[in-house]
């Protein structure tokens, strides 16, 4: 038997049943989550099945996906932290001196010697060291002259 329905603007009955086989699974699964049973769904057992297994592989991809981004989250956190730590540790040592005495008590030949590499300052400091080495090595020639006249 055919009833006749009043049609509407704007809503074509083909449209929605093309929508309803195209997403099929999709509908399944979500009235089948909203508490309807296979039956009532005209869904046999396997199918059933493999629609809540689908869907529960679907939710640990949600969860490993947010993890995925919270650890890179705490990650980006860490490092910036770590750089901050850092940069303030080594701020205590700037203020204090420390370091700068630190760069002058060491003797030239433990300096690093790739001059691309160091600052104005250590070259500076090189050079003084250098010329302190060299000055204690003549006065130490002049006292062996002079102790043997």
């Amino acid at each position: 038997m055919f009833v006749a329905t009043q049609r509407t603007d704007g809503v074509s009955t083909s449209d929605i049943i093309c929508r309803l086989v195209r997403d099929y699974d999709m509908y399944v699964r979500r009235n089948l989550a909203r508490g309807y049973s296979a039956q009532d769904l005209n869904v046999g057992f396997i199918k059933k099945n493999q629609l809540e297994f689908q869907s529960k592989i679907d939710t640990v991809k949600s969860k490993f996906r947010t993890y995925e981004e919270e650890s890179k989250t705490f990650m980006e956190r860490w490092e910036d932290r770590s750089k901050e730590y850092i940069h303030s540790f080594i701020g205590l040592f700037e203020k204090t001196g420390v370091l700068h005495l630190l760069h002058r008590s060491q003797s030239p030949f433990m300096l690093p010697s790739s001059h691309s590499s160091k600052s104005d300052t250590e070259d500076e400091d090189t050079a003084a060291s250098k010329h302190i080495h060299s000055h204690n090595k003549l006065t130490q020639n002049d006292k062996k002259t002079q102790g043997t006249n």
